[in-house]
């Protein structure tokens, strides 16, 4: 059975690393971010190696409470590398 991980924040520096670093692997990815039809963010991780039919790309928003529901399903493991655009306490945050 193949692996799939969410990670949360995937277009960003650190996120888009641990997608590549997923794809690598032969794992299915899936990319949670703040707009997934921008593809000035979508097109580099598309072009990854062993992207093609592994990745797939979902909205998400780090201040709306099950915004990352439809993305985490079915996923073996969730990779959390994003960070609000401006940042809350952590009692304000609703994952």
């Amino acid at each position: 059975m193949t692996t799939t991980v969410c990670v949360i924040g995937g277009s960003g520096f650190v996120g888009s690393h641990v997608v590549n670093a997923a794809l690598q692997k032969g794992w299915k990815v899936r990319v949670a971010m703040r707009n997934p039809n921008d593809e000035s963010k979508t097109a580099c991780l598309s072009a990854l190696p062993n992207a093609k039919g592994n990745i797939e790309f979902f909205a998400g928003e780090l201040d709306k409470k099950g915004s990352y529901s439809e993305a985490i399903k079915g996923s073996d493991a969730v990779v959390v590398a994003a960070f609000p655009e401006e940042p809350k306490s952590a009692t304000q945050m609703r994952i």
